[in-house]
């Protein structure tokens, strides 16, 4: 596969995480619609990122083992996750009327290296990735870190590599106890400490409800 696009070094500051979500997202979405490879090399340091980054089919991520991307702000969202176009070639919020279940949703993403940092405070559910009903996947020599959900969620996927990451910092859940078991009394709070390294589960309403469309999409290969 051909080279698209490569960001030799992308312009980040050390201190505005919109800004930096703006630059990253902007080279991101070169992939859009795109048959060939995008690149997208990160600069060393570490960086705040506002929010959750949208990633594309045919998309390599490249990071130094000493670049640290660190989640701001305080919501529920993930770090870096899958995103589609739909059949009128406009983006799918992959919301509860999407309708391309199975492994359509994308192919062929990598990331490699450096360090990825949910930074949750503990009321939040947060996941470092998400990348589910797709395919072809490799992330390798990745640190995942401060998630209070599953750190790498890869549920309805096939054809998928996780090679030398590594899975440290979970932090402990402290929100309600609805988020998880379907009951909640007010004043209760949970205790989420069984996090997940690596998710994998079928897309339907008894597992992964959360993943549309809920198709009973099963993980393979991995």
């Amino acid at each position: 596969m051909q080279v698209f696009a490569i960001v030799a070094s992308i312009a980040l500051s050390a201190t505005d995480g919109v800004s930096n979500k703006a630059v990253i997202q902007a080279e991101l979405d070169r992939a859009r619609g795109s048959e060939a490879e995008t690149l997208v090399e990160f600069p060393n340091g570490q960086w705040p990122v506002s929010g959750a980054l949208f990633v594309y089919s045919n998309t390599r991520l490249k990071l130094a083992p000493e670049t640290v991307l660190v989640r701001t702000g305080a919501s529920d969202q993930d770090m870096l996750v899958a995103r589609h176009l739909g059949d009128d070639g406009k983006l799918c919020l992959r919301d509860v009327n999407c309708r391309h279940g199975g492994y359509t949703q994308f192919r062929n993403i990598v990331v490699e290296g450096g360090i990825w940092d949910c930074n949750s405070n503990g009321e939040e559910v947060t996941q470092v990735m998400r990348l589910t009903h797709g395919s072809d996947v490799v992330i390798s020599n990745v640190t995942f870190r401060g998630a209070t959900d599953h750190m790498l969620n890869l549920s309805a996927s096939r054809r998928v590599a996780v090679v030398r990451c590594k899975f440290e910092n979970p932090v402990p859940y402290t929100g309600d106890d609805l988020l998880f078991w379907g009951e909640y009394t007010p004043g209760d709070v949970n205790r989420y400490e069984a996090i997940e390294a690596i998710h994998l589960d079928c897309a339907d309403a008894s597992g992964e409800n959360a993943t549309w469309p809920s198709d009973m999409t099963c993980v393979e290969q991995i």
